[in-house]
Formats: structure tokens, C-alpha cells, sequence
């Protein structure tokens, strides 16, 4: 005869779910209060695609529930946030006292094609030392690109691209040397002018 010593409970895998932080959930509220939506009016747009992601953000509800929100599957902490759309943009200012800048533990960024009416980029950014990806393109940040975004040493993809941003020597040179994980950087139309040549 066959003796089976499997545990009856063998086909049953246990799964822990942890609900965003509040404080993280109270930082995207503010943050989300603190900007507004403007709808596209293109061809392909349509109520459906035209709803922004923050239409979902409410309190009261898991943040790892939003649209546009990604949470750890272990400790709930908020790692990406996406709200690009082809079909919204999102209206604003970020300055240095933004919560976004909360989100100590977020890996992913998205903003681009959204519409920050030429405010400075904030040095801030430099504080998100977990961020592999962040994308700004077309979101119109003017001024200077900081030198703290060089603090942010494990991007691998910064898009800066297609903004009113200008660089300067120092700056690229702290990107180049303390951005050693980067492999794609996107400047497409920023002002390089004071940039040495030989650092190009």
C-alpha cells in the first residue's frame, strides 16, 4: 500500500494584505487638493479615459486602491505613482513643502504631460532616495534643474525632456558621476548652454 504524508492543507497558500499607511493616504490627499484636472478635448477621448486617476482618491478608502497608486504587497508603503494620461492633465504647483515628497519609499514617479505652470523643480525631489524611474517630460517645470537630484542615486530613467529647465555645469557633472545606476536620460530641449563642452 501507498501512504501519502502530504498535509491536507497543501492546496491553500495564505496571503497578508496591508492597507496603505494613513500618513501616506493623507499625503496624496493634500497633494491631490492641491492641484486640479484639465480635461483633453482630442478625438479619442472620452468620458471614460477623460476621468482623472485622483477621481478615485477619497478618504475613508485603501490608497492602494487608487488609480495611479502602487503599494508594496508587504508593508502597504506607496512605491509608484502614475498619473500621466493622454486624456487629463493635472494643474498645479509643487513647491519644497509638497507632500508628494512624503513618499520616502516610492521607486516609481510619473508626471509627465502635466502642467505645473512653470513653477521652479524642486530640490526636494532629491529626497526620494528610492526612486528607479521618474518621468517629468512636458510637465512644465522652469528654472534650474537642481543639484540635489543627484541625490537620488538609483534612478535608472529621469526624463526631464520637453520642459522650461535649464542645467548647468556643476549639475550635470553631480548627474554623471553620482547617477552610476542610469540608463536612460532624456534632456531633450533643455537649456544646456552652460555646460562645458568637454563634459558632454
Amino acid at each position: 500500500f501507498q501512504v501519502d504524508c502530504s498535509s491536507p492543507f497543501h492546496h491553500f497558500s495564505f496571503k497578508t494584505t496591508h492597507s496603505c499607511p494613513p500618513e501616506q493616504s493623507l499625503a496624496l490627499l493634500q497633494f491631490k487638493n492641491n492641484t486640479y484636472v484639465r480635461s483633453a478635448n482630442y478625438s479619442f477621448c472620452n468620458e471614460e479615459n477623460s476621468s482623472p486617476k485622483t477621481n478615485s482618491w477619497t478618504e475613508g478608502t485603501d490608497c492602494c486602491s487608487w488609480d495611479g497608486v502602487t503599494c508594496d504587497n508587504v508593508t502597504g508603503n506607496v512605491i509608484g505613482l502614475d498619473l500621466y494620461s493622454s486624456c487629463s492633465w493635472l494643474v498645479g504647483t509643487i513647491d519644497d513643502n509638497s507632500t508628494l515628497f512624503h513618499l520616502s519609499h516610492l521607486q516609481s514617479l510619473n508626471l509627465a504631460y502635466s502642467n505645473f505652470l512653470g513653477s521652479q523643480l524642486s530640490p526636494e525631489f532629491g529626497r526620494l532616495k528610492e526612486l528607479t524611474y521618474l518621468n517629468l517630460s512636458a510637465s512644465n517645470f522652469g528654472g534650474l534643474v537642481p543639484y540635489e537630484m543627484s541625490h537620488s542615486s538609483k534612478l535608472t530613467h529621469l526624463d526631464l525632456s520637453f520642459c522650461v529647465l535649464t542645467i548647468e555645469h556643476r549639475t550635470f557633472d553631480l548627474l554623471a558621476s553620482n547617477l552610476t545606476k542610469l540608463s536612460l536620460l532624456y534632456l531633450g530641449a533643455t537649456n544646456m548652454s552652460l555646460i562645458k563642452p568637454f563634459s558632454l
